[in-house]
């Protein structure tokens, strides 16, 4: 349970904060703290305990339940209105056929650079290609 401190300034002025945990972030896999800061003792328990009701720990979950085929789907609906229907139609036919019976069952927390390798080069033509799309998959998960 998060402690409320009491904290004098160079200024004299008394300051009441807690730094609080919020749980993992889906996408990063990263924790997630925030740290506020009130003038009185009153307004950071009040504080304390609406982050505490929120529920965050529910909103958030861990990115060990997202498989590959999850995150291409997040990706390719937002990815849609970006590009033609011709090259939505190929870069869905190329991800359908050879990426994802790969990948698409496997958490992607357990997708490694030398899993995603050794499972391109067993006989896969246009590697880089692949490789760029693989990447350009993972890199919108990151930023999202």
């Amino acid at each position: 349970m998060p402690s409320i401190k009491k904290v004098v300034l160079k200024s004299g002025e008394v300051r009441y904060q807690f730094s609080v945990y919020l749980g993992i972030d889906k996408i990063t896999g990263k924790k997630k703290r925030t740290n506020r800061s009130f003038s009185s003792l009153h307004e950071a328990k009040i504080e304390l305990k609406k982050i505490q009701l929120q529920g965050l720990e529910n909103k958030t979950q861990t990115i060990h339940r997202y498989t590959y085929e999850d995150v291409y789907l997040l990706w390719l609906e937002n990815h849609k209105s970006e590009i033609r229907g011709t090259t939505l139609a190929s870069k869905e036919s190329k991800f359908r056929k050879r990426i994802l019976p790969k990948f698409g069952r496997i958490p992607i927390k357990e997708i490694t650079r030398c899993i995603v390798r050794q499972s391109l080069m067993n006989g896969q033509r246009n590697l880089r290609l692949l490789m760029t799309m693989s990447f350009r998959l993972v890199s919108f998960l990151i930023t999202r």
